[in-house]
């Protein structure tokens, strides 16, 4: 499910004059984009995947360029932010922001008794809504001057439904649905489009805990609707 502005369909950014063809994603996703010649730049935390990415997209799309930046998300020093990431966001012309870092309860459970304990809480509050705020804040810069651009970001359908066991998480994803919808209407009568897609839930132990019942939505479907699906644009 996606929302924002109007569509935006992502081999027609590629071919368009006005908007730079780099994609910076935290997170997957990169594959699909990648397909339709965007060169790449990931962020993450752990350098051997990162590699291990970057040799696979090479080697299914030879033809893009792929960069990669190492960051913990769990860092909130501004400072960091500037010297590791925007450093380097401003050596290139970023045409697509792909919102896609993010943390999730492994074990479901009450809010008291979570494992890990505040930390847990703490983790996946600063991962799942500063970065997409900082990103997003930066990347504008460039975006603004051109009048050219796309950000999405990846909520939850958690956001609007009251899933017990999931309280900090689905917060977070209201925020990020929240904060994208805000900033398609300030930005309404610009050339940046802002859509948000909501993932009920991903493959691994917190799909486990509703196998039996849900039919479970992946990022890579969702990624492909995002080139597909007509968005009604937010009259209000």
């Amino acid at each position: 499910m996606l929302s924002g502005q109007p569509t935006v369909r992502v081999d027609q950014v590629s071919e368009s004059t006005n908007c730079p063809t780099t994609t910076l994603i935290q997170g997957r996703n990169h594959f699909e984009l990648a397909r339709y010649g965007f060169n790449i730049v990931l962020i993450s935390r752990n350098q051997s995947k990162l590699d291990g990415v970057k040799q696979e997209i090479l080697r299914k799309t030879p033809n893009v360029e792929v960069l990669t930046i190492l960051f913990d998300f769990t860092n909130t020093n501004l400072a960091d932010y500037e010297e590791k990431i925007f450093k380097q966001l401003n050596r290139l012309d970023v045409g697509v922001l792909v919102n896609n870092v993010g943390k999730y309860v492994e074990y479901p459970n009450r809010f008291d008794k979570i494992a890990g304990g505040i930390k847990t809480w703490t983790d996946i509050t600063l991962i799942n809504t500063l970065p997409v705020t900082l990103l997003t804040f930066e990347v504008l810069k460039q975006m603004i001057p051109r009048n050219a651009g796309i950000v999405i970001n990846i909520s939850s359908s958690s956001s609007y439904h009251h899933i017990r066991y999931w309280s900090v998480y689905s917060a977070t994803k209201k925020f990020v649905s929240h904060f994208t919808h805000v900033l398609s209407k300030e930005f309404n009568n610009t050339g940046i489009v802002f859509q948000v897609a909501y993932i009920f839930a991903l493959p691994g132990l917190m799909a486990d805990f509703f196998m039996d019942k849900i039919n479970l939505i992946t990022r890579k479907r969702a990624i492909r609707r995002n080139q597909k699906v007509a968005i009604k644009k937010d009259s209000n």
